[in-house]
């Protein structure tokens, strides 16, 4: 979990995920700016957590799922998704159309003078607290801890 703590926390341009649907086959993208290390897999964070009238605990995910390093990205799965997540840079710029809330969102931060870093580890006390909140409904958080 160190190694995967390392690449994630040097992704400060946020990431994209293509997850692919097993069932139906329907391949969607969806944005994260921070992604944190689980015991079973990775714990992402959706740039809509910055807006004030959200609640912030409704734009972290977690999934279940072998973590697999890939090229420049990881791959993590359960038995109905498959899902590849690459940092949304110039190494993929075809990617960047589908990364406009998270680019948004690191021009905001950007503004305010908010290093990224220090955000990271304001937001990884409320994934900690989805986790705490969240455990008794799925079973495979009883095993689950945020990797610090």
């Amino acid at each position: 979990m160190d190694n995967l703590e390392k690449v994630l926390s040097n992704w400060s341009t946020g990431a994209i995920i293509a997850a692919h649907d097993n069932f139906t086959g329907v391949l969607t993208f969806r944005e994260a700016v921070f992604a944190y290390p689980i015991r079973r897999s990775i714990a992402w964070v959706h740039p809509s957590y910055a807006e004030p009238a959200n609640d912030v605990l409704a734009a972290i995910y977690l999934t279940e799922g072998k973590v697999i390093p890939f090229r420049n990205g990881i791959t993590f799965s359960d038995f109905r998704m498959a899902n590849f997540m690459i940092p949304l840079d110039e190494n993929y710029p075809e990617m960047l159309k589908y990364g406009l809330e998270v680019q948004s969102f690191f021009a905001d931060l950007k503004s305010k003078n908010v290093p990224w870093s220090a955000e990271r580890s304001r937001v990884r006390g409320f994934v900690s607290e989805f986790i705490r909140r969240e455990r008794a409904k799925f079973s495979f958080l009883d095993q689950v801890a945020i990797h610090r």
